[in-house]
């Protein structure tokens, strides 16, 4: 029922995310110019769902987030690109947590990890087909924001909400590779496309700065379209 609400969510999201589309991208043109709507270089609109884990840890299961950003394409020759990316909203959750961090004492304890990262890929895409293609490269991941949240009851009875401030004892960035696979669904036709996105992100290091305490690298699944604007100028039939 959990992930049924997840997908209702998604759909939901991505709805309203492709109506804001022709607006938001048609004002990224009016900003940057037609220089950055051709088929050789122009930018995309992403948003979607991203699925973490910190497998490094005893306890936990993953969370789900919302994911956004702004994607760059620059051709390369007919079958490679390069499609450097700016991702301001890359949460990553961790539910299910048994008070790991905390020495207080709390009854029937519900407690999840929210991580906020600006992430920034680059990578390196394939174009396998005329609807398929393939990408990897490196990622840099900076902090944002770190904190766990626990709920439960103190032995008195009273309901108790704790936020604990996670980010001095993590790294202020952090590498991972993405893998993705992507599927056009649409072509490109008076300037508007929709591609949708699979993406894997392993983690290369720790996220913790004191490896003595706690130690994981992450896990990332991510699922999201791309709405790239071209000038229709630019664009085939």
């Amino acid at each position: 029922m959990k992930w049924f609400k997840l997908l209702g969510l998604f759909v939901f999201l991505e709805f309203t995310f492709l109506t804001l589309c022709n607006a938001q991208a048609g004002l990224l043109v009016l900003i940057f110019g037609d220089k950055v709507a051709s088929e050789n270089f122009h930018l995309s609109l992403d948003a979607g769902l991203t699925i973490s884990d910190l497998p490094g840890l005893d306890q936990g299961s993953s969370g789900a987030g919302f994911y956004f950003g702004l994607g760059t394409y620059i051709k390369l020759t007919d079958k490679w690109s390069l499609a450097p990316e700016f991702k301001p909203v890359s949460p990553l959750k961790i539910r299910g947590l048994n008070d790991v961090f905390m020495g207080i004492e709390i009854q029937d304890p519900d407690a999840y990890i929210k991580i906020n990262y600006i992430d920034v890929p680059v990578l390196l895409q394939y174009q396998m087909s005329r609807r398929f293609s393939i990408a990897a490269g490196p990622q840099i991941s900076f902090l944002n924001s770190s904190k766990l949240v626990t709920t439960g009851k103190l032995s008195t009875g009273e309901s108790v909400e704790i936020k604990e401030n996670l980010k001095p004892i993590m790294n202020d960035y952090h590498f991972q590779i993405p893998l993705q696979l992507s599927y056009a669904l649409s072509t490109m036709r008076g300037g508007k496309g929709l591609d949708i996105k699979l993406r894997y992100n392993f983690g290369l290091g720790d996220v913790f700065s004191n490896n003595e305490l706690y130690s994981s690298n992450t896990s990332v699944w991510q699922i999201f379209v791309s709405f790239p604007f071209i000038n229709s100028s630019e664009t085939k039939e």
